[in-house]
């Protein structure tokens, strides 16, 4: 009886570990699915220095392996080629560079809208969208499986110029993630539609919001659940340069250099302030 007894105990135990064992390895999947994610760049030749520069801080912080560039003309098809990074090719007729709020502007980002949504189709994961303009000083993938277990569908970064948490009413088109959703794919697709129903429209885009102003229109209409990264991890240009005693002593993730009107000018602010990597 006692033997019998013995034999159970440790059958049991050894379901035990088998069950510890099996969980740690399906956590252990979950966890590396969840962190797997890409970061999304698209851009014409005008911007070609700016998107090396941000290229080189993801290689700084290892995450350049996440990286696919969409070029939208030769200039910068064949810059970005020569840097390790093998982009893909949209033929387009657009200016190499357009100034914020002209039509040349709109005309550039409505193809934003057709390339998130296609990588977020082809590659059938979280796309994490930045603009050229931004830098990369730490590793984002604790916040891509935070985002991945949150309940948001979409998350901005803020682009407020204070550090008020409530303060929600701007969210930045230029640094979004994605979680890849019907949801996602119908707020693009009507975002674009919204662009092309008002492509001769310019006081719809009074204010030069283009994609932004789409994009948060579509988000209502759609009910979808949208979050903002924290302030002081994900500073747009204003927070950044005009409280740069703030991040004496706090690393950003990321560092949005808008809110400046001028490559060159955008250029010049990165190396005055040692973010000029290249």
């Amino acid at each position: 009886m006692m033997n019998k007894l013995i034999t159970i105990l440790l059958l049991l135990i050894l379901l035990f570990v088998i069950l510890i064992i099996h969980s740690y390895y399906t956590n252990r999947e979950k966890y590396n699915n969840n962190k797997d994610f890409k970061i999304l760049m698209f851009l014409t030749g005008g911007l070609k220095e700016e998107a090396e520069n941000c290229i080189k801080s993801l290689k700084n912080q290892k995450l350049d392996d996440k990286l696919v560039v969409t070029t939208l003309d030769d200039e910068a098809y064949n810059h970005i080629s020569k840097l390790g990074v093998k982009p893909e090719k949209r033929k387009t007729n657009l200016k190499n560079e357009a100034k914020f709020g002209t039509k040349d502007f709109y005309e550039i980002t409505i193809n934003k809208l057709d390339i998130i949504r296609e990588s977020i189709e082809k590659h059938n994961k979280i796309v994490v969208y930045t603009d050229t303009d931004i830098v990369f000083l730490k590793d984002i993938s604790d916040d891509v499986i935070k985002f991945n277990n949150s309940n948001h569908d979409i998350m901005f970064q803020n682009d407020t110029n204070g550090f008020n948490e409530s303060d929600k009413r701007n969210m930045c088109a230029g640094f979004i993630m994605f979680k890849n959703n019907k949801k996602c794919i119908k707020v693009l697709k009507d975002a674009k539609q919204l662009m092309l129903d008002n492509w001769d429209n310019r006081k719809w885009d009074t204010g030069g919001g283009a994609d932004q102003k789409a994009m948060n229109i579509s988000i209502k209409e759609n009910k979808c659940s949208v979050g903002t990264f924290d302030l002081m991890d994900y500073p747009n240009g204003a927070r950044y340069f005009r409280n740069i005693h703030k991040f004496k002593t706090h690393t950003p993730k990321i560092v949005h250099n808008n809110f400046i009107i001028g490559t060159k000018n955008k250029i010049e602010r990165f190396k005055k302030y040692g973010l000029w990597f290249i």
